[in-house]
């Protein structure tokens, strides 16, 4: 079947993702007396420079600072980045703000949260039915 950016995504899947979209939590941020994340502060992964952040905020469910960025993998020979990588519980992320490094959780995907009243809030979905 042929489709506008069959190419590029047929490229893709041979060479494999460069760079990824993912999420990230602050664990020691306050944002009472912390500088605010606004865009482009570095991500740093076991130290080394990863990717930058493209936007964030405070997520009041989560009660932490949610950064969305890229990130790429300088550690591999051909430059992909995997879910491996990504996930991997022996690195240590963090984002540069202001002069100063916050640690920071990788979520390769949403959290799930868990409300007292519904179980597990699922945002696409109507509370109470």
């Amino acid at each position: 079947m042929d489709f506008i950016g069959r190419d590029a995504l047929m490229r893709q899947r041979q060479e494999g993702i460069k760079k990824k979209f993912v999420m990230l939590t602050l664990d020691d941020h306050d944002i009472a007396t912390d500088n605010f994340p606004w865009q482009g502060e570095p991500i740093l992964r076991n130290g080394k420079y990863v990717g930058n952040v493209t936007s964030s905020s405070y997520g009041y469910t989560l009660e932490r600072q949610v950064c969305l960025g890229y990130i790429t993998n300088c550690e591999s020979a051909d430059g992909t980045v995997t879910m491996s990588y990504i996930t991997d519980k022996t690195a240590n992320y963090q984002v540069a703000i202001g002069n100063k490094l916050f640690s920071a959780t990788m979520h390769a995907y949403p959290p799930k949260i868990v409300t007292p009243d519904y179980g597990f809030y699922h945002p696409s979905k109507k509370m109470g039915t």
